[in-house]
This record gives structure tokens, sequence and C-alpha cells, in this order.
């Protein structure tokens, strides 16, 4: 829930993006001025700035729970004080950290190593040294509060027009994590990139002090690192920005379906120059925040409070706050440092905490995990995308986001800084519950972790350096390139003895350190590693390690039911079945067809076609649980085929059925199934209308030999394969005016020659191409994929071959088989894996030759076999025939 306290000259007005009930408005607005305890300072010591602890602001790290000590806190107000803290520092060889005033950095930046380490806490570095209305700069120290920049050049008549959305930060810490707003314009949303001066202090040798001072300007390659510095080179003394004239803003909001999210989010972020989007994928909502410069001229005085950033109230206190004007519509008109942060909570006098921020951990408040990240331009759409399929499997397991605010799209550009947005991105930005037990498990965890675990390996995403769980960091410097190599020869000259790392950032720069690859029991609950095996998870409460619902790479706890009473199969599936369904004859007898079922008829003009695909372990009354949610819903099955492998309890099935759309309606259908799902603790239960989901997205991809392709795109063109091709992709160039450049060229399908070599096949370009498909077809394409891309594209890939296999090996196998005399041919479609040509079988064919074939027939009965097959393996596939079997097998219905 997002709202805007608007104090005009009128008084005091509120506004909710999505209505929320006026007591509520009354009950969180209206709190007097001058009443609320601040948030506690990080660091505490139990003798006089000696023997400390340092925290952040929600009282426990991301990273991990462990309580970071140092020896001593020092308190700089000056550069030359500072100097003295950082050169006795390094004379003493003693590791260093700096802290800031509310210290908001999640994982574990602000903890030195050992129980000895120094603290240097930035809060008394707190001046404005200089505002340059002509020059439009600012020079302040690196403790001011970003809301009391805001106001001093407000006052001067300018702005720092992009910024994040909190009045609490330091200056200092803002750049050096790269906290950033929203927009694509100008250079960016981050202030990091309106850096244009900037003093550093840096541990130095002998001869120099045991200190070093470096004044950085624009054009000083290094201050491309120290823009973005993690705290890791030193302690930055002051920073001049670049600012601008004043200006107002004009903010509405508007709620629409989320539907077309996926296409309208990036041109959205276009159109508006601090344009975000609140998603509420839960409720399949989103709420698009128009927000944009005006004249100085237009009338308003509009002020910004994001609704969690206020003072929450004692129970006490409410009677006496339901007071308050009406809101009175959108524009809301007001100055740019009025409306672009919030956070009110930190800055009245303290009250005895009968008011605090939210999450104050003092009062047990809000405890949560924090997940932000951005994801390329090109890969926004199929996110989103999967994010949306993740929710239409399962709704309710995302609802916990709609509640924590939703999520947050903000649009970025890239930057120069060298751990800065190294293209023009989207990210997202959502909260979560954490329970205060590490130990203890949340329910639809598996969904948070999928989101994440998707959008941090599928989509490549890179994690915001001062949020996110410890699983986001792994490998995290390699998605930086050239950038993060050069900030590392930066850090090396700056730091040589790593005073100012610790051993998490180390890990994160990737330089060995504390990382989430430390498995052990229950350490997945918490974020500090990614499932392997139950152990992970909390098994002894019901949870276990799962693959993903969309993205079948990535692992979470997911809740389960392992009972299974054992008995007769028979007797488990046909205990209690409904009076309308005939009784089961035989074991052997388990594919049931045409059933037919009593009740009210179909209206024809909403009748429409239904597929359900069913696993899960063996058990009791399945048939008729099936057949019972189908025919309670008023639809009748048409066919069912039902497989039970000898001596193995898993049990698959795949159901045909029509049904009345509009009393049966799609979402209701889900949640049905699901339903039905989580009463026998399924592993797969898929539902598809094809007259109502959208086709499946594929792109194909192909070498020189053309009979596959030309055969999948003609297929494609005659409605024979219920696909959408997104892309063709080829080693090989084909001329402009070729069969398949034309047909492609006509029906607007991209075709991207992308030239390979066996150092370089291209895999990263091809998955940025494919990101937004559902699977992806070998179209006889001769380039091995290798296993990093089939666990970074996460999704099923089909390939044919030419022959039964195991076939004959190498170049022209044709020529091959037709010297040894076969009598037989073949061709095989098959799921990929990373063993070559071994995955799970989903089609084969044969023909006979004989010894009156020429090489030539034979190789045209050989391309027409592989044509058919791959053709029927697409169909099946797309029709939900195609089931996983144990490790390598297939159930194909």
């Amino acid at each position: 829930w997002e709202t805007l306290l608007l104090m005009n000259k009128m008084g005091t007005q509120l506004s909710s993006t999505l209505a929320i009930c006026t007591i509520l408005f009354t009950i969180t607005a209206f709190t007097p001025p001058g009443s609320s305890s601040p948030p506690e300072p990080p660091v505490k010591c139990t003798s006089h700035n000696t023997n400390c602890t340092v925290t952040n602001s929600y009282g426990n790290f991301t990273s991990d729970r462990s309580v970071c000590r140092a020896g001593s806190v020092a308190y700089p107000a000056t550069e030359a004080e500072l100097i003295s803290v950082v050169a006795n520092g390094t004379r003493a060889r003693r590791k260093m950290k700096v802290t800031t005033r509310f210290s908001h950095s999640m994982p574990k930046l602000v903890c030195p190593d050992g129980t000895d380490g120094l603290l240097i806490s930035t809060n008394k570095l707190d001046r404005i040294l200089e505002i340059d209305p002509a020059g439009l700069t600012v020079t302040v120290q690196s403790g001011v509060l970003t809301g009391q920049l805001y106001d001093a050049l407000a006052r001067a008549g300018l702005a720092l027009a992009h910024t994040p959305y909190l009045r609490a930060l330091t200056v200092g810490g803002m750049i050096s994590t790269h906290a950033h707003g929203s927009t694509f314009m100008a250079k960016g949303g981050s202030p990091s990139d309106y850096v244009v001066g900037l003093t550093i202090v840096s541990p130095g040798r002998k001869e120099e002090g045991y200190v070093k001072v470096r004044q950085l300007t624009e054009g000083d390659e290094e201050l491309d690192a120290a823009r973005v510095s993690l705290g890791v080179l030193g302690v930055i003394s002051k920073i001049t920005l670049k600012v601008e004239p004043l200006f107002k803003r004009s903010i509405s909001f508007r709620k629409r379906s989320d539907t077309d999210l996926a296409h309208r989010a990036i041109s959205f972020g276009r159109k508006h120059e601090f344009a975000d989007i609140s998603w509420y994928p839960y409720q399949h909502r989103a709420v698009y925040r128009n927000d944009d410069r005006v004249p100085l001229e237009v009338p308003g005085d509009g002020a910004y409070d994001f609704f969690p950033m206020r003072r929450a109230l004692s129970s006490s206190s409410i009677s006496s706050r339901a007071t308050g004007n009406n809101f009175t519509g959108y524009p809301i008109i007001g100055y740019h440092h009025k409306l672009q942060a919030s956070g009110s909570c930190f800055f009245s006098p303290e009250d005895n905490l009968k008011t605090s921020c939210s999450w104050d951990p003092r009062i047990d408040g809000a405890f949560f995990h924090q997940t932000t990240f951005t994801i390329s331009l090109p890969l926004v759409a199929g996110f989103i995308r999967d994010v949306q399929r993740l929710v239409a499997k399962n709704p309710k397991s995302v609802c916990a986001v709609d509640e924590y605010n939703g999520i947050l799209v903000r649009f970025h550009k890239g930057s120069t800084a060298y751990l800065g947005k190294t293209e023009d991105a989207v990210g997202f930005d959502f909260s979560y519950y954490r329970s205060r037990d590490p130990l203890a498990p949340r329910l639809h965890e598996d969904a948070m972790e999928e989101i994440e675990q998707m959008a941090l390996f599928r989509y490549n995403a890179t994690p915001h350096w001062a949020k996110n769980r410890r699983v986001a960091f792994e490998g995290v410097i390699s998605k930086y390139g050239d950038g993060g190599a050069r900030f590392l020869r930066v850090r090396e000259d700056y730091d040589p003895l790593g005073l100012f790392s610790s051993e998490w950032t180390d890990y994160v720069l990737g330089l060995g350190g504390d990382g989430p690859g430390q498995l052990g029991s229950g350490c997945a609950l918490d974020g500090l590693c990614v499932c392997r095996e139950d152990l992970h998870c909390a098994p002894e409460k019901g949870y276990f390690c799962r693959p993903g619902r969309v993205y079948k790479a990535a692992r979470g706890n997911r809740r389960e039911n392992k009972d299974n009473e054992k008995m007769s199969p028979i007797l488990r599936r046909t205990k209690n079945p409904p009076t309308f369904i005939p009784q089961l004859l035989r074991f052997a007898s388990r594919s049931i067809k045409s059933f037919r079922f009593p009740g009210e008829p179909l209206d024809s003009s909403s009748i429409t076609y239904g597929v359900h695909v069913f696993q899960c372990p063996d058990g009791r009354g399945i048939v008729a649980k099936l057949s019972d949610c189908i025919a309670s819903r008023g639809g009748n099955i048409l066919g069912a085929d039902v497989f039970v492998p000898e001596n193995k309890e898993v049990f698959y099935s795949r159901s045909e059925f029509i049904f009345d759309h509009v009393k049966w309606p799609r979402a209701q259908m889900e949640e049905d199934f699901m339903e039905l799902s989580r009463s026998f603790n399924a592993t797969r239960s898929v539902v598809r209308v094809p007259d109502l989901d959208p086709k499946y997205k594929i792109a194909i991809l192909a070498s020189k030999q053309e009979h596959c392709l030309t055969d999948m795109l003609h297929g494609w063109q005659d409605g024979k394969l219920p696909v959408d091709i997104v892309c063709v992709i080829s080693n090989h160039e084909r001329a402009p005016n070729t069969h398949v450049i034309r047909f492609l060229e006509r029906n607007g399908i991209p075709y991207h020659y992308l030239d390979t070599s066996t150092e370089n096949k291209r895999e990263e370009e091809i998955l940025k191409l494919v990101q937004n498909t559902d699977f992806l077809v070998l179209a006889r394409y001769m380039q091995v994929l290798s296993g990093k891309f089939l666990r970074s594209y996460g999704k099923d890939v089909i390939n044919i071959h030419h022959g039964l296999l195991p076939s004959f090996k190498g170049g022209f196998p044709s020529k091959q088989a037709f010297d040894a005399g076969v009598k037989l041919i073949g061709a095989t479609s098959h799921f990929v894996t990373e063993e070559l040509d071994s995955g799970p079988i989903i089609e084969q064919m044969v023909e006979r030759v004989t010894h009156r074939d020429n090489l030539r027939s034979f190789i045209q009965k050989s391309e027409n076999l592989e044509k058919q097959c791959l053709a029927k393996a697409i169909k099946s596939y797309c029709e939900l025939r195609v089931l996983p079997y144990e490790h390598n097998k297939t159930v194909v219905f």
C-alpha cells in the first residue's frame, strides 16, 4: 500500500493508490508533529567507545545473523581527525569499517573481521560545505543525510534531481552502494553518477605517514571506482555533486490489470521522467506512477510520505487522531525535494517508544527480507511473464508480496561506475516475511526463492549491493566483466593490506571469504544457501527441497505431506468414488476412455476444451478425485489415460475434458486443480486450455541443413504446430533472397546469425535472445549446448537426432549407415541434457530401406523421418502428452 501525505496551504490531505479504508488513514497519517522514537544508533559500546557491536537499522543482517563485534569506534568530525584515525588504524594494522547514522545496508558491509576491528562513524561528518549556484554544484561531508541535503539545496533554489526514495541515507553511504531512484533520463537515477569530485582517505605506506588522501575529479579513472566503493577503498571524506535549478513535479497514479505489464513496462518508463510501477501480482494489478516535471508557476505544495516510512502508533494513541481533510484528487503538484523521498519516522524527537519506525527491533516490529535486483532491458518481459506463470500455477504463493507493498518496478540507466549498473535496466524490489527463528520455515517460501533464483540465474540479474539475502551475491562480481576487474585493481592499489575489506566483502568481490557455499542443516531457510537436498530445508516440519514450478533449475523450501499409507494401488485410487464413476475392473486396465457424466448440459456457445496432466505419489482415490473435480464444475471427460509403473509408487494421468468457461472460469480452474494437487502431494499438476491460454513461445536453432527448419515453418504457417515462433537463430549465414529468409521476413520472424567457433559458441547472446520463450527446438543445430547454458536457460530443449539412439557417430551419418548396408533407418526426438544425445526420448520413428535405395533416396527417407518425428514430438509436448519418468525416461500419452 502506498500513500501520499499532502501538506498544502489548505491543510493536511491524504491519498491512497489502492483506496485504503479511511480509518486506516486516520490511524497512521495524523500523528501530531514532534512525536516519534527514531531508530537507535547502529553502534553500541559497553565502555566509552570500546568493546562495541554494530548492526543495521533493522537489527539483523541478511547475510547471516551473527553478532558483529569491534574493538572500538571513532567519531571524527573533521577531515583532519579522519586522517588521524585512519593513520592510527593502519599503523596498528587493524581491520576498519565505515558506519553511518542509521546503517541501512542489510548485508554485512559494516562488519570488520574479528573482534578488535575499528569502526569509523561518519555521524559527525555532517556539514554541507559549499553550495555553488553559479557552477551548479554542492560539496558535503559524507555523513550528511539526504533529507538535510535536499532541503538545503531547495533553500538555495537548487535540486539533486535523481536520488533514492529515503531521506535518512547518508550521502557517503548512498553513493558507496549505488542507491538509486527511478529514471531512464539524464545520467540515471543514482547520485553516484552525478559525483564530480570526491575525497577519500585510505591506508598509506610508512613513508606516507600510514595514510593517503586522494582528491578525485571528473576525468580521473579512479573516480569510477570510488563512485561505488562498497567501503573497501577507505573512508569518503567529502563529495561534490552536480545539481540543477529547483523544479516542481506532477504525480498521478493509475491502476490497471497487469496482463500487459511485460509489454508496457519499459515504454512507460521512457515516457515519464520519475516513473515507477507498483506491481501486485496476486491481485493481477499494477499501479503506474505518472511523474514528470512541471514549471514552478504551477500551483501546489504537496509532500510525499511513504506509508511504511511513517511512525507507527501505539493503540492508546489511535482515538485522538481520527480527524483530517478529504483528498481532492490527482494530479499532486509539489516541489521536487518534498516529493522525491520520505522517512518521517527517523527525524522526530524521542517519545519513549510511544511511536517508532514500523521495523524498529525494540518493538518487535516488522521483520523482513528485501530482494532487489536489476534485469537488462531485452530480458525484462520474459521475467515478468515467468512470474505471472508462477502466479497462475499457485496464486496464493505470492499473496505475501502484495501485503508487503507489492513489487516496486523502477528504471535505470547504465553507469560508468565500475560497480554501477552495467547497462540500461529495470529494477524489481520486493519484501517478504522473515522469521525471527532462522530455522523456522515460511509458507510459500519456495515461491519467493524461485523468483529470486529465476532473476539471478536465468535472467542474469545484478543484486542491489545494500539489500538482498546471502544467496544473491554468489558469483556476482563476474557479472560486471571488465568493470569488476578494474575495480579490484584500484582496491589493490588503495588498500593492499585489505584493512577495509572483510570476509563478507571478499566473498562478494570474488576474493574468497565466507559465502553461501557453506551448506548445512536448514541453511536454505534464511537464504544462506540454495538447497540441494532436504536436509537444507526443514523436513521434520514438512518442508523439502523441490524444483521450481516455472524455472525448473530453481530449488526451494516447499511444504509437502510425505505420509503415504501403504495399501493396494486399486484401493488407494478407488476408495469412496462418486457413484457416477464406473467401477475400475483390473489393476492393468488403467486407461479410461470417454467417460460421460450426468448433470446439467453444457451451453454450446461457451464449450471449451481443456487438458490436465497429473503426477503424484500413488494413492487411493486419485482417479475418483480427478473426475470429481471436473464433474463438480459441470465438465465432461472426453478421455483419460492413467499409468502406474510396476513396482513404482507413482501415478501419472492425462485427462481431456470439455467445460463451460463462463461457469468454470480459468482462474477458478487453476485453483481447483491446485487444491487437488496439494491433497495428493503432487509433483506435477498442469492444466491447459488452448482456446484461452497463449500459445507456447519457441525459438528454433538451426545450422546449414534446412529440412527440419522449413518443415517447422510451414507447419506453423498451416496451423499444424500450436506454437508462436519468437525467432530463428543459426550459426550459418543465409543470403537475403533465400527461401528461408524470404519466409521469415514475410511473416515478421527475426533471424539471428551468430557465427560460432569452438572457442566461442555465442551462448550468452543466445540466452538473451531466447529468454522470452517457453522451450527451444534444435532443428538440426550442429552445436553442442553446454551444461552452463542449459542451467541458465532452465527450460526444456527438444532436439532431433538422425537415428535410433545410439547410432552412427561423427559426420555424414546417413552415408555411414548406407555404406554399412542397414535395413532400418530411424529418427529420435529427445530432451537435451548435459550428456550428449542421452536425454529422455520423446518420439522415435523407423522406416525400412533396401538394397535398391541409392544414397539420394536413402537421405530423402532419413530427412522425412526427422521432419515427422520432430513435428510429432513438438505437438505431443504442446498437448501435454509428455511427462518425465524416472531419471532418463518419459511417459508419452
